[in-house]
């Protein structure tokens, strides 16, 4: 017969068990209130944007997007023909949360609301278990910080909420480490384009803002001609398909950028670097006036 444990072992094993379940539960309050703070934050900024004051015969242009209209698009401009120019980014691909800002762009429209495209996409691979990792880090990362207050770092997307009003530099950019990791990345694009998803809540927001009067713009910024090839043929379905789900007409249009064939043009080859960003802005400085001639 096996020995009895010593009787100190259970008041042990109650300590850290207690330790474990208030471990949890404060990774389990932490996670939440991570996870609230960006939504938050962002739709503060835009209802701070959509709210402030302008004069008669200014047109007020927002836009929404990801990393990619962080790089082309400057944080706010105002253009000769009384375009003032705001942007509300994230880093990846969908809403995610941008979600909140969008029930203020409903409560109070601009004219022109740009969304790029890649909002509405929705991607096959993210969803749950991505959330589910993003969370099961940011948990380990925090119970680890309890005992080594230093490892507690700033939240990526926080970071990317107070870069809302700064320009969007090749340094904070990620590049493809390798090979391996750009076809991941096309892997990505493609398996996105090819699951025909759009993006439900947004697509029925932006029908309705329409409606109201809101002019849309979806805006697919291209990236370098080498990734455009790669995927053109999954992108064209994807975009047949939008455009079923989501007509042009008199308050819905659509506008797709140069791709440029020169690399130094971009960070990586998706988003544009100063150079790249330039030659976009004149371009779409001249697609602005348009649309905002045909809305009268």
């Amino acid at each position: 017969m096996r020995p009895a444990p010593p009787l100190w072992i259970w008041p042990l094993g109650a300590g850290l068990a207690a330790g474990a379940a208030f471990l949890m539960q404060l990774w389990a309050a932490q996670t939440v209130q991570q996870e609230a703070e960006p939504s938050g934050r962002a739709a503060a900024y835009a209802r701070q944007v959509l709210n402030a004051p302008r004069a008669q015969g200014d047109i007020r242009v927002l836009g929404m997007g990801s990393s990619l209209l962080m790089a082309a698009t400057p944080p706010t401009d105002q253009t000769q023909a009384h375009l003032h120019w705001k942007r509300l980014s994230n880093p990846g691909l969908g809403v995610d949360f941008l979600g909140a800002s969008l029930v203020e762009v409903e409560q109070h429209p601009p004219d022109i609301l740009v969304i790029e495209k890649n909002l509405l996409l929705v991607d096959p691979q993210r969803q749950a278990m991505a959330l589910l990792r993003r969370n099961v880090w940011l948990g380990l990362r925090k119970i680890a910080a309890i005992a080594i207050p230093s490892l507690i770092q700033t939240d990526p997307r926080g970071e990317v909420l107070q870069r809302q009003n700064e320009e969007l530099t090749c340094e904070q950019i990620p590049k493809p480490a390798n090979a391996f990791d750009f076809n991941k990345y096309l892997h990505l694009l493609n398996t996105s384009y090819s699951s025909l998803q759009v993006d439900s809540s947004l697509l029925a927001a932006l029908q309705e803002l329409s409606k109201r009067g809101v002019t849309i713009v979806i805006l697919d910024i291209q990236r370098s001609m080498q990734i455009e090839r790669m995927t053109a043929a999954a992108k064209q379905a994807w975009f047949a398909h939008l455009r079923q789900l989501l007509p042009a007409g008199a308050r819905i249009a659509y506008r797709t950028s140069p791709s440029y064939d020169n690399g130094e043009l971009y960070c990586d080859s998706s988003h544009l670097n100063d150079a790249g960003r330039r030659l976009f802005s004149t371009w779409w400085s001249q697609e602005l006036t348009q649309i905002q001639k045909a809305m009268h």
